[in-house]
């Protein structure tokens, strides 16, 4: 059952673009290059360097009844040993951005099919869900969390500038 669901996983995608290019006719290479010859916002995300206030508070607030990671590390356990693992994890994602590199072992997650529609027994009924091991989490929830204050920040300053320096 698990190559079923893989071999489903894996080419639906690819399946839907087939599908798309051609059954609408429009769709082409120069649509492609037309969508990312158009300007971008420039340093629209950054990786920001982590400090131990914010990966203690992140560590501490995993939630224990979350299924684990290919790790098979619980939260409860991480977030037990918060103070103790801290400076070490901070030091792995700082040289993480600082170098630009993933640890691959971070990469890795384990697939659950999920049930979406009436019929269990068709595979089209189910969508993959990613179980990240835990501190993958950690270290995408700090960069996503910083970037959305970020932008909430400047979303603040452009439609209300009073608000922020009043």
């Amino acid at each position: 059952m698990a190559r079923v669901f893989h071999d489903f996983f894996v080419t639906v995608a690819s399946d839907l673009v087939e599908k798309l290019l051609t059954g609408i006719g429009r769709f082409g290479i120069h649509q492609v290059e037309h969508f990312y010859s158009m300007s971008v916002v420039e340093d629209s995300f950054r990786l920001f360097k982590v400090r131990d206030s914010d990966i203690c508070k992140i560590l501490k607030s995993l939630n224990p009844g979350k299924a684990t990671g290919l790790d098979n590390l619980p939260a409860r356990f991480v977030s037990d040993a918060a103070e103790t693992i801290a400076c070490p994890l901070i030091h792995i994602i700082n040289l993480s951005i600082q170098q630009g590199l993933f640890p691959n072992d971070l990469k890795l997650a384990r697939v659950i099919p999920i049930c979406k529609r009436n019929s269990k027994t068709e595979v089209g009924n189910y969508h993959p869900v990613s179980v990240l091991n835990v501190f993958s989490k950690v270290f995408v929830h700090n960069q996503l969390y910083k970037y959305l204050q970020m932008q909430i920040y400047f979303t603040l300053l452009i439609w209300f500038p009073q608000v922020l320096f009043y």
